[in-house]
């Protein structure tokens, strides 16, 4: 719903370079059903709470992947619990496992999650007081993005700044729980900064009204095509992804994917002429802005021949210690070539303050 790679695929057309893109977050538990709620955040607040996991057998199947941590364990090892359990066959109807805290007092849940209660009974129309929650990993954050420097905000196009989850660098394989708005805050107000001194040395130009038209021509020649249904299209390239580069992936998997791509890129979509709310039509621009985004992380994940992280790969399952490096993604006349990039070594007081300090929570893991 919210993140179609609109910010990277507008940088990514002017030829700015994005990083670790293969890097993608999946938050263990989101919403299955119905369908107009697929994918909504189920808040780990319940976990936290005293939320268990259970399988259609009723078992409580973390104990299996991490019987210490349990339900709290962090958000990649009970994604992947949860996508293990489901290809075993132990996975409910709509593909996910069960999440149940009914045995909490009502009044404390009440207190604690009027939220989650609100939204299944508004959506699912179900009690979670009483009833169990049908969940299942949802695609969350990327940690990949533009390469930025973190300093100034720059990318590597001139007078072109980012900030925030549309840049790579700052949360490394797998963001921290809560980090991202710590992140907007600090860098928002470094990086404003930044900017503000720059726009002092600048030397205005008129406005290249040629490139202006040029855009705008490129965006309405989208406009009363025939061809494929644009939504049911972007369903697809969306289901794709999930297949094959989401929580588990593999060199077969994704180069198929690769190869599914290009049918994509080359699909005619039928938009219509309105342009007051025109789902087909935002439906085409939202996929224009996919199709630069799925390729990279595509490309980058195929390129990372080890797990890290977020990104897990089935036939290279460790990490490997020369794998500690940036995956670049730089566009060039032949299309998006893929270098690598050394990782620079953590400042060695920084490096001591991580290790003095000890996590607060499992969930922040």
């Amino acid at each position: 719903w919210e993140n179609n790679g609109d910010g990277i695929a507008l940088a990514a057309d002017l030829d700015a370079a994005c990083q670790d893109m293969e890097m993608f977050q999946f938050h263990p538990t989101g919403m299955l059903y119905p369908q107009e709620a697929e994918g909504i955040l189920v808040t780990e607040a319940v976990r936290g709470e005293g939320g268990i996991l259970l399988n259609t057998k009723g078992e409580r199947f973390m104990k299996r992947y991490d019987p210490q941590r349990m339900e709290l364990s962090a958000r990649d090892i009970v994604a992947r619990a949860i996508y293990h359990e489901v290809q075993a066959g132990r996975g409910t109807k709509h593909g996910g496992v069960w999440l149940d805290i009914s045995h909490q007092p009502k009044e404390y849940l009440l207190k604690r999650l009027p939220k989650m209660i609100e939204q299944f009974k508004t959506y699912a129309h179900i009690d979670i007081t009483t009833q169990k929650m049908e969940v299942g990993p949802t695609a969350h954050y990327s940690m990949g993005g533009l390469w930025v420097n973190h300093h100034t905000g720059k990318t590597s196009i001139p007078n072109l700044y980012a900030i925030g989850e549309v840049t790579a660098g700052l949360h490394g394989a797998n963001r921290l729980g809560g980090n991202s708005l710590a992140e907007i805050i600090v860098f928002g107000k470094k990086i404003g900064q930044s900017i503000t001194k720059e726009v002092k040395k600048q030397q205005w130009t008129p406005i290249n009204k040629k490139m202006i038209t040029h855009k705008m021509k490129a965006m309405m020649s989208l406009i009363n095509q025939k061809g494929q249904n644009p939504l049911h299209i972007k369903k697809e390239l969306q289901q794709m992804m999930w297949e094959y580069a989401g929580v588990i992936r593999s060199e077969e998997g994704l180069k198929k994917a690769l190869e599914e791509l290009k049918n994509y890129k080359s699909a005619s979509l039928e938009t219509g002429k309105s342009l007051r709310m025109n789902e087909k039509l935002i439906a085409a621009l939202d996929i224009k802005n996919m199709l630069p985004t799925c390729e990279m992380i595509l490309k980058s994940a195929l390129a990372r021949k080890e797990s890290r992280g977020a990104h897990y790969r089935s036939d290279y399952p460790d990490t490997k210690k020369e794998g500690k490096k940036n995956i670049m993604c730089v566009p060039s006349k032949k299309g998006i070539k893929i270098t690598t990039r050394s990782i620079k070594k953590i400042p060695t007081q920084i490096h001591s303050l991580m290790r003095s300090q000890k996590p607060t929570s499992h969930l922040l893991e």
